[in-house]
């Protein structure tokens, strides 16, 4: 059962439970609001006698942007569609809405997976798969990255959204753990990503959204391996430099030096 009531933006709370961590593009989110106006109300619930908002958590941060910048009075009322459901149900309903609009990133997921498979709940992966619309098989991987990955990494993950690396490679960096003790290999998952980074990168939509050609974007990104962490290996040296010559323009030609066998 739902019903439209009017809330003010102080008076509305994030859920601290959302599977989504990170919020990207609030800002653009918040100009559109303020011009056309809020198209579709986000949802909440009464939790401990406050109002929470199950889904719509970033048109609600972009409201309150838009109280911190004035161009929102704080005694506006935001139109909010209140549910009464239950815990379980509230976060399904969370992630299928997202769904429906920007994707929570698969580690998000899997970390949002593993809490509902863990006790008390004990919900298992073939009724998670049916409630969010996802492959068992989907669940299943989600879980393995989100398990798998070091939190450095995952961390690392979140400053790079909207972009986010394949599921392939994500796969590849879970699976990279100290065989001593079989803790995620922090120095592994980074090798991985960073190859990533280079090698598979989306250059096409960087150059759309940019502008910049897609040399000088891995141009770019490799210099970073050399100025930043990881270091270059000393064997690596004479790859980076060959790189190096090719994407400033010095050799016309990639040419990797011979190894001696």
């Amino acid at each position: 059962m739902a019903q439209v009531i009017e809330v003010l933006p102080a008076e509305l709370h994030l859920d601290p439970s959302n599977a989504r961590k990170v919020y990207t593009g609030i800002k653009r989110l918040a100009d559109d609001i303020h011009r056309r106006g809020m198209l579709e109300p986000p949802g909440v619930r009464q939790v401990a006698g406050r109002l929470v908002v199950n889904f719509g958590n970033r048109r609600t941060k972009a409201v309150w942007l838009l109280v911190e910048q004035g161009r929102w009075p704080a005694d506006k009322p935001v139109q909010c569609i209140l549910r009464e459901t239950g815990d379980d149900t509230a976060e399904f309903d969370a992630l299928a809405e997202n769904d429906q609009r920007e994707d929570i990133p698969i580690w998000m997921r899997g970390a949002k997976y593993l809490e509902f498979t863990a006790p008390p709940r004990n919900i298992n992966q073939t009724e998670i798969a049916a409630e969010v619309g996802k492959s068992i098989s989907y669940v299943s991987r989600a879980q393995a990255i989100a398990k798998g990955l070091h939190p450095a990494i995952i961390e690392r993950l979140n400053k790079l959204l909207p972009e986010q690396p394949s599921q392939a490679v994500l796969m590849r960096m879970a699976q990279k753990v100290n065989l001593d003790t079989l803790e995620p290999d922090l120095e592994a998952q980074t090798k991985v990503l960073e190859q990533s980074t280079l090698v598979q990168g989306n250059w096409a939509s960087v150059r759309k959204r940019t502008g910049v050609s897609q040399k000088k974007v891995l141009f770019k990104r490799f210099r970073c391996l050399k100025d930043g962490a990881p270091k270059i290996p000393e064997h690596a040296e004479p790859y980076y430099e060959a790189m190096m010559n090719y994407l400033s323009g010095a050799s016309k030609k990639l040419a990797w030096p011979r190894e001696e066998l």
